[in-house]
């Protein structure tokens, strides 16, 4: 299986953990929009599960009109590897040493289960935003009347998808009921 990407290491740019940001709910839908494709297995353990916040923010004033295009027209391309060896982007790439004057001497491999971002072009056309793709977080269900009606940016979504917290009391009847304690 194949994961269409975006994340840290999408444009070859290692990321200070300050920009490094989990991939949320409104990135992927974004992503989906910008894309035409679905970001997939983020279950898998070879899976990229940062994002950059550059490309976070840029999606989010894509999907308002706000900004003009990615870097990129084809996001990286992260496939399950063979092995740890010779495949595996991120066991062959050594992060230790990092810093800002160095990182234009890292080396990145070309790997066969993995393949680097394409800038627009003539084939790749810059996506103009028009809505949402439909999926179960594009809908907002109108409790009071019962209708569905369609988002139209990530704001409206972030204020439908904010996580309710849970209460101590609620807390600890999970930790009870799972064994946990």
């Amino acid at each position: 299986m194949i994961l269409m990407s975006f994340a840290i290491f999408v444009v070859n740019i290692r990321m200070a953990k300050k920009h490094r940001f989990n991939i949320g709910d409104v990135t992927k839908i974004a992503y989906q929009a910008y894309f035409g494709i679905k970001l997939d297995d983020q279950d898998k353990s070879w899976s990229p599960h940062k994002v950059c916040k550059y490309c976070t923010e840029t999606l989010r004033l894509w999907t308002q009109g706000k900004a003009k295009s990615m870097k990129f027209g084809v996001p990286m391309v992260w496939g399950d590897p063979k092995n740890h060896h010779d495949d595996c982007y991120f066991c062959m790439v050594e992060m230790s040493g990092w810093n800002r004057q160095k990182k234009n001497s890292w080396h990145y491999p070309d790997i066969h289960s993995e393949r680097r971002p394409n800038p627009h072009c003539s084939e790749v056309q810059v996506p103009v935003f028009t809505s949402l793709p439909d999926t179960a977080f594009t809908e907002a269900i109108d409790e009071s009347s019962g209708s569905t009606n369609s988002i139209n940016s990530c704001n409206e979504l972030l204020q439908i998808s904010k996580a309710e917290p849970f209460t101590q009391g609620q807390l600890n009847g999970l930790v009870r009921d799972l064994g946990l304690s």
